[in-house]
């Protein structure tokens, strides 16, 4: 499971998943899952609706084996309101 600054650059992002795909030895078919791409971010509300426990969001998390947070260069993804 991955999360990002959607302001960072596509190429930052791609080579940060490449550096940690190398630097933890995971095989060139490792998936991620990566929320921004897998859901509709404009509507978040009917992605998840009624049953969180039902949403790809959820199900996501569930069968991760692990979670990236990719920083950018000013770790704006601390910034977040959820962070504070």
């Amino acid at each position: 499971f991955v999360s990002h600054w959607w302001g960072q650059s596509v190429l930052d992002f791609i080579m940060c998943i490449q550096a940690h795909a190398r630097d933890h030895n995971l095989k060139l078919d490792t998936v991620y899952w990566i929320c921004a791409y897998a859901n509709n971010q404009h509507r978040a509300d009917e992605e998840v609706g009624d049953d969180p426990k039902l949403c790809n969001f959820y199900r996501a998390l569930e069968v991760s084996e692990g979670t990236v947070s990719i920083l950018d260069r000013g770790a704006v993804c601390y910034s977040r309101i959820w962070c504070r």
